[in-house]
């Protein structure tokens, strides 16, 4: 499954984007300190939206879900999704104003120099795939 994933990660391209093994360990450790991810977890991609590159603000995507961390001034009252709740979510999730919107006051602050559409894409692959994945393990359970 992680290689399913890893394929769709590497779909998309762009500046401070990092997926799986090429992403630089210190930013891994950033998505744990400061995205909210556990560390148990293992992180797919990453999107790094500091100008410093420190990835204190960004969002991880991972085999739990998403997490991340706005900048200040970007305010939401959520700051993670499990792929299940984005399931449930899925056709509500835009793009507003250069955030990625998940529902009304939750959004992720998208990073200037990094395609809207895309990450909004991303996010929206993914999903459909663990949909997918689900529906198949819910038919392969009942026959």
């Amino acid at each position: 499954m992680i290689e399913e994933l890893v394929e769709i990660a590497n779909g998309y391209h762009g500046k401070d984007y990092y997926v799986y093994r090429e992403i630089p360990q210190k930013k891994l450790m950033a998505s744990t300190s400061f995205h909210g991810v556990d560390p148990r977890d293992t992180v797919l991609a990453l999107l790094d939206s500091t100008i410093a590159g420190s990835a204190e603000n960004g969002m991880s995507i991972t085999l739990k879900g998403v997490y991340w961390k706005n900048m200040w001034a970007v305010k939401t009252r959520k700051n993670s999704y499990t792929w299940e709740e984005l399931r449930g979510i899925y056709n509500n999730i835009e793009i507003q104003s250069g955030c990625l919107v998940f529902e009304p006051g939750v959004q992720f602050s998208i990073p200037a120099n990094y395609p809207n559409i895309s990450l909004l894409n991303l996010i929206k692959n993914l999903t459909q795939f663990f949909i997918e994945t689900t529906q198949i393990k819910i038919v392969k359970n009942t026959s």
